[in-house]
């Protein structure tokens, strides 16, 4: 079901370019991201209760996701990231399928005209990969992401995706399924549509203040392309 008010349905219409969060929202990444968490923090000694919910993880970017979920310094928070990437990096293509009706939906956006962009916390380099391994990567015409070395948060992301299509505002919108992707489209006066495919649901992204929450994508078609 389609939830959100006639507004912000005509701001996403007309908006002239589409940003995406990649993890739970593009691929369904979810899986392979709580797996390797959950190994990486046992093969340091963690018990099961000192990881509790490691859903807490998906979304902000690595390694500051670790010192704000665990309250770790920078320093074991840098050490942790670097065993969770050396593990995470062995998983296959498997682990970054995208959502059924995703490709579709890239394809008809595509089709319409409608310039699309990136915007993940992911690093860059991982980021692309992942959507080349599933022949996602000819939608995208710029990828806004962390560099090797940093660890920016959504906030920063989407200034830097409306900086990197020189738009205002009010002419993008921006598609996640975390409280994270809302605040950082808010935060830069952005529409926000929450997707209740991925790590996230409907109370998080509806509590986070999405301007509207679609269930699937052919609702997000409609929301972007009408129906």
């Amino acid at each position: 079901m389609i939830v959100g008010t006639s507004r912000a349905a005509d701001l996403a219409a007309n908006a002239e370019v589409i940003l995406f969060d990649f993890d739970g929202t593009i691929a369904n990444t979810p899986d392979g991201i709580r797996f390797t968490a959950v190994n990486t923090l046992r093969s340091l000694g963690w018990s099961d209760e000192r990881i509790g919910d490691v859903n807490r993880l998906i979304g902000p970017p690595f390694p500051a996701a670790f010192s704000q979920v665990y309250g770790v310094d920078a320093q074991e928070a840098e050490k942790i990231t670097h065993l969770y990437r050396e593990t995470y990096k062995q998983l296959g293509p498997e682990a970054c399928m995208p959502y059924p009706g995703i490709p579709e939906l890239l394809e008809h956006l595509a089709a319409a005209g409608k310039p699309m962009g990136l915007a993940t916390c992911k690093q860059e380099q991982l980021a692309c990969s992942m959507a080349r391994a599933q022949g996602l990567d000819g939608y995208f015409s710029q990828v806004v992401a962390n560099q090797p070395g940093q660890s920016i948060d959504k906030v920063q992301i989407v200034a830097g995706a409306l900086q990197a299509f020189d738009v205002r505002p009010r002419e993008a919108v921006m598609i996640g399924d975390r409280a994270d992707d809302v605040r950082g489209a808010q935060a830069n006066g952005v529409t926000s549509i929450g997707v209740t495919w991925g790590a996230g649901d409907a109370s998080e992204l509806r509590d986070a203040g999405a301007d509207l929450l679609v269930d699937t994508p052919s609702e997000l078609e409609e929301v972007l392309l009408g129906p």
